[in-house]
């Protein structure tokens, strides 16, 4: 202790620790793999040494491996990845770097503070104005309002500029698992303690409406255009580096995390015509999963590639799907793989689907290609017998309309919605294999094209959101309006069996909402009908603006994406005034659900 008391003791002086620190019979062990368990051939496990700090962290060749080492080597053994390893890894370089002295100790940067204070006198006496003026900045510190670079460095990741040298963290990540200073994001909207520290992502303190804020490959007098098509270069660049990183999801503590959302809502930003700046200000607030090499992946092929669905390598299947690109093109890569990928619409009716039809918007082919190579890894049907409904959907349906089979629904499985399980997927799961569901589902009359038949369903969707707003509702809307973008790429033989299975997945997430009754298609609910001033074009237009401004200046992420969404439903269903109800109630409300 004697030793530790004295100045700089960190860097300059040595400390008696064991040569080897390992049990007996291990030194053999994978643990050690990498590294020198000790020093000494002969394995004295009693010899002491007098080692740096430095020496016992971060190890010394030949001598001793390093505690942080040690670590490392065992968070690779138990396969501690994702967002709970980069947190994990930013402490251990924080330890790291201190034992080093790359970075500063608590007790350097305090002497320095004293020191350079303008009240100190090198008298060694610190005033109560010094100690006053030293607690208020160990405590903004500590709360997170200023990082003191000497002691961390660039550890954190809003130091960084590009998310290529940031930190990892899981988007979902609770208050209380992260400090402050980390920009924690929860279900797609930034938590207040980053806003508050670090600003906020939003529209605030741009012009969203003047001209000046154009991308520098837009000519003025075309802007503000609502929605844009294509890309802009500005977007493009963000778009390759987000190529970096895992689109798919990941886990901390066993909860399933989305760590895709900005890819998406870049795309909705800007259809909805955001400025450069702030597409910029969601790419450098956002945080993403690193793609990792598996050593137990295995090659993936046109042999092997249904085997591999749900449970291949990204790298692998990236790889695949790119090479496929180049032998077939991006039309027809989309027309052999689309039509097998959708047997499992009904799980994957959500980020997969939605992430390939805002890739349909690029000029290049990567983003197609990420969007299968995510879409196979998520691939897992609700049904085994999927490719028995696309047979059996050959045979014309009993009839039924929509609206009739949502009756029969209500009427034959209303009374079994209170015993659900309590989660929604399980929930959903459950209804998905009932068979009473399916025997009303089955009875629908399918007819006309699937781009008819979802454009039908997407019409009652809206109205089945307006009043049941949630996760599972949002995303029908977004998902069914991604089918319609991809629909073309699926053969004609299969459109009637492929509604099946989204009316089948359907039929279930109206279920779970307790079966209400639905506005008919044309109409509002009364809860969202206008106020009877009569509508024109440009009072349309003008309620369209209002709402496109309000997106633009919204930090969720789900708002955005329905918001876009809903604008190209009301461009290809005109006479349908739901869509843009919909969006002026979330406007409104000021959160998707």
């Amino acid at each position: 202790m004697e030793t530790a008391h004295r100045r700089g003791a960190v860097t300059d002086e040595k400390f008696y620790f064991r040569r080897h620190i390992n049990p007996r019979d291990a030194c053999g062990s994978v643990l050690f793999e990498g590294l020198e368990c000790c020093c000494a051939k002969s394995h004295s496990f009693e010899c002491h040494d007098q080692f740096s700090m430095n020496d016992i962290v971060n190890g010394k060749a030949g001598a001793f491996p390093g505690l942080v080492p040690l670590v490392h080597n065992y968070l690779n053994l138990i396969e501690c990845h994702g967002e709970a390893r980069s947190m994990l890894n930013s402490y251990l370089d924080l330890i790291a770097m201190r034992a080093s002295g790359e970075l500063w100790t608590t007790a350097k940067w305090m002497r320095s503070f004293i020191q350079t204070h303008p009240q100190y006198k090198n008298d060694s006496i610190v005033s109560k104005e010094i100690a006053a003026d030293l607690l208020q900045a160990l405590k903004v510190i500590g709360e997170g309002t200023v990082c003191v670079s000497e002691m961390f460095g660039n550890l954190y990741p809003h130091k960084a500029s590009s998310p290529a040298l940031r930190k990892v963290l899981v988007p979902d990540l609770p208050d209380h698992l992260a400090p402050v200073l980390y920009p924690v994001r929860a279900k797609g909207v930034l938590t207040s303690s980053f806003a508050d520290a670090r600003g906020n992502i939003s529209g605030e303190g741009l012009d969203l409406l003047s001209p000046c804020c154009l991308p520098e490959d837009e000519e003025a007098t075309t802007y503000p255009v609502f929605p844009r098509a294509g890309t802009s270069r500005h977007l493009k660049c963000m778009l390759e580096e987000l190529r970096s990183f895992h689109p798919q999801f990941c886990l901390l503590g066993g909860s399933a995390t989305v760590c895709n959302h900005t890819y998406m809502v870049l795309h909705a930003l800007y259809q909805l015509g955001a400025p450069s700046e702030l597409l910029k200000r969601w790419f450098d607030s956002s945080v993403f999963e690193p793609i990792r090499p598996d050593e137990k992946s295995v090659p993936v092929t046109t042999d092997n590639w249904r085997e591999q669905l749900g449970k291949g390598s990204f790298l692998e299947m990236r790889a695949f799907f790119e090479a496929e690109s180049k032998r077939l093109g991006r039309d027809q890569l989309l027309r052999e793989y689309v039509p097998v990928l959708i047997l499992a619409v009904s799980r994957a009716c959500f980020h997969p689907v939605i992430r390939l039809s805002y890739s349909l918007l690029e000029e290049g082919d990567g983003g197609v290609v990420d969007s299968l190579t995510y879409w196979s890894l998520r691939y897992g049907p609700h049904f085994d017998e999927a490719e028995e409904t696309l047979a059996a959907s050959k045979v014309a349906g009993r009839g039924a309309t929509i609206p009739q089979a949502l009756a029969m629904l209500r009427v034959e499985l209303l009374p079994i919605v209170d015993r659900l399980p309590a989660a929604a997927f399980d929930a959903l799961e459950w209804l998905l294999r009932l068979d009473k569901l399916q025997a009303i589902a089955a009875r629908l009359d399918v007819r006309g094209t699937l781009e008819e038949q979802l454009g039908e369903l997407v019409a009652y969707t809206a109205r089945l959101f307006i009043v049941e707003q949630s996760f599972l509702t949002l995303h029908s809307i977004t998902g069914l309006h991604a089918l319609l973008q991809i629909a073309k790429y699926i053969p004609e033989h299969m459109h009637a069996g492929v509604f099946r299975l989204v009316w089948i997945w359907w039929c279930g997430v109206y279920t779970m909402h307790r079966c209400p009754e639905l506005a008919p298609l044309g109409s509002l609910p009364a809860t969202a009908a206008p106020n009877g001033a009569a509508e024109t074009k440009a009072s349309k237009a003008e309620r369209w603006e209002k709402v496109r401004i309000s997106a633009l200046d919204s930090v969720h992420v789900h708002l955005i994406k329905v918001v876009c969404s809903c604008w190209h439903l009301s461009k290809k269903f005109p006479d349908d005034p739901i869509f843009l109800a919909i969006c002026e109630q979330q406007i409104a409300s000021g959160t998707p659900f």
